[in-house]
């Protein structure tokens, strides 16, 4: 019974679901900026939905899963490492995406 409520209470206040969803609606906006500032997309997935009108519904799921994923797991060393070490890579997208916005507006 502890570990439940314990688990609950992670589900609740754990900072890094609200940082992911903060930084993939940041990627996409500064996504969306960078390509209508001219730029081009450099990942080829990312080039796929666009070219098909999909990326907004793919980085919605993608947000889903993942915030659901960390809901689920329990506060564990690696995790957290993996999940704020994925949080610094969306931070160097979006100040990727800023600069290449910059330089192309």
């Amino acid at each position: 019974m502890i570990s439940s409520s314990i688990c609950a209470n992670h589900r609740r206040t754990h900072p890094s679901r609200l940082a992911h969803s903060v930084l993939n609606i940041g990627d996409l906006v500064t996504t969306k900026l960078a390509l209508h500032g001219g730029a081009i997309e450099g990942n080829p997935l990312s080039s796929v939905l666009i070219s098909h009108g999909a990326l907004n519904p793919a980085k919605f799921l993608t947000l889903a899963v993942l915030a659901w994923c960390i809901s689920r797991t329990p506060p564990r060393l690696f995790s957290t490492v993996a999940v704020w070490f994925v949080a610094g890579v969306y931070t160097m997208v979006i100040a990727s995406n800023l600069l290449v916005y910059a330089n192309t507006a």
